[in-house]
Order: structure tokens, then C-alpha cells, then sequence
């Protein structure tokens, strides 16, 4: 396990601004345990550029790529992660009923102004006993804040305004969305600890290197070794053993869910 997680964030380091390495390869460690449980045709719900798919699957295709206009799929081409990409305007899935074999979304539930709709239109499109894998953040993420730590309450919210996060509920809250949706839980893993989430949201403000890169240079990392000339790469891998977390504490949580 510890292999695997090191080896992807070494990958998210070297594409991707650093805080990302925070909690990406955690995510796509526990995508990459189920993957193959999923039956064809693989929905993947708020693709982004791709990028993420990429590494959970490798050199494999996913059948769909879905977003909403206004996001970076169109870059998505470029990873050549999907068979077809395919844009929504934020409600009705535009699949039949019983289309796909299974479904993942990675860190997208919680920034979904009409949650209850989406998830319903997953469970419609997914065939029956079909999986859906998904991770969402929880309640305790603006818990954890360092900046909350100086600045109070008006930090968590500028950053939930900042982040667009429109559900942060607690595990026990998203267990009770999915099953209104008619998914039952087959697992659920907690990971973002305390430590790990107040160091993800101090990464952010060292990552604005990135943010000058991909505005000049439209890539997020000009120089991909870079990681390997600082320590930031130990730093990040000791906080990524230690993401893991019980339920109750955790910042955010990989659901594998069963359509009913």
C-alpha cells in the first residue's frame, strides 16, 4: 500500500500543484482497489481534465467522461482517459436508464448545489447491482483548518465560499443521502486525519507557483522533477501515512456503493 501511495504522489507532484499530493493519491489508492469490480461502461462523473481517471486506470478507457461546460473536460482529450466526453448542464444525466456498469466521482458530491438530483439520476443511469465509487468531504474538514486555528469562523467561510462547497455533511449525513437514493454501502473508509487536513490547507498557499505556471505556461508544473531537489516528497509521504483515520474524524470518505 505504502509503494503504491508513494509512487502516485510522485506522479501528482510532478503535474499537479503540490497540495494536490495531499489527498489525490489517497483517493486514487482506494479507486484503484475497486476499479475492476466495475463493470463496462465506466461513467465517470465531473471528469475534470482527466487527470486523476488517469492515474486510477492506467492505460485502460473509460466509456464516458461527464462534466458541466463551464469545466476543464475539454482538456480531458488530451489524457485520452475516455472513449467520449460529454458535457450536462448540472442535472438530467443525458443516458438511458440501466446504461452504465458502474460510475466513479471523485470529490464532486460536495460541491453539487442539487445533490439530491444527482444522485438520483446516478442511481438511474447505473445498471442494477452496478457500483458506484465515490469520495466526499465531510463536516469535519472546516473543523481541521489551520487558517481557522488564526482567523476563526470567517476563514471556514470564505474558504467553503472559495472551494465551492456546497455539502459538507458528516459520514453518517452522506450514508443517509445514498441510501434515499437507493444505494446501499458495501465500504467506507475514512482518510484526511486532523494533521493531514490542517497541512493540506497550509499547502495550498506554497502552491501558488502553479497557479503562475498554468496561467503563463498553461501547464500546472513546468519543471516535473522539481520535487526531487526538496523535501518536500518525505514531508508528504509521512502525512499521507498517516491520512488514514476512523469515521469519526475523518475529513473526508471513499464510499463503494451498490445500486439497489
Amino acid at each position: 500500500m505504502i509503494k503504491q501511495i508513494n509512487q502516485l504522489t510522485q506522479q501528482f507532484l510532478a503535474h499537479r500543484p503540490a497540495f494536490f499530493a495531499l489527498i489525490r493519491p489517497i483517493e486514487a489508492y482506494l479507486m484503484q482497489q475497486q476499479i475492476a469490480k466495475l463493470k463496462q461502461p465506466i461513467l465517470d462523473f465531473g471528469c475534470g481534465d482527466g487527470f486523476f481517471a488517469k492515474q486510477v486506470i492506467g492505460q485502460q478507457k473509460l466509456a464516458v467522461g461527464l462534466d458541466i461546460k463551464t469545466s476543464r473536460a475539454k482538456q480531458a482529450q488530451a489524457q485520452q482517459v475516455y472513449q467520449k466526453i460529454v458535457f450536462y448542464e448540472g442535472n438530467k444525466i443525458p443516458f438511458k436508464t440501466n446504461y452504465f456498469g458502474g460510475v466513479i466521482a471523485n470529490s464532486v458530491l460536495e460541491h453539487l448545489p442539487q445533490l439530491t438530483t444527482n444522485l438520483q439520476e446516478i442511481h438511474r443511469v447505473l445498471k442494477p447491482s452496478g457500483l458506484f465509487l465515490t469520495t466526499v468531504m465531510t463536516n469535519r474538514w472546516e473543523q481541521y483548518l489551520l487558517g481557522k486555528k488564526f482567523f476563526g469562523q470567517w476563514y471556514a467561510d470564505y474558504l467553503r465560499k472559495k472551494q465551492v462547497h456546497e455539502n459538507l455533511l458528516s459520514w453518517r449525513q452522506w450514508q443517509k443521502q445514498f441510501a434515499k437514493a437507493g444505494f446501499k454501502v458495501i465500504k467506507k473508509t475514512g482518510y484526511l486525519s486532523p494533521t493531514t487536513s490542517a497541512w493540506l490547507d497550509l499547502m495550498h498557499y506554497f502552491s501558488w507557483p502553479s497557479l503562475v505556471s498554468y496561467q503563463v505556461f498553461k501547464k500546472w508544473v513546468v519543471w516535473p522533477s522539481w520535487y526531487r531537489w526538496l523535501p518536500v516528497t518525505k514531508l508528504i509521504n509521512h502525512l499521507n501515512q498517516q491520512s488514514f483515520t476512523p469515521l469519526s474524524q475523518a475529513a473526508a470518505v471513499f464510499f463503494v456503493l451498490k445500486k439497489n
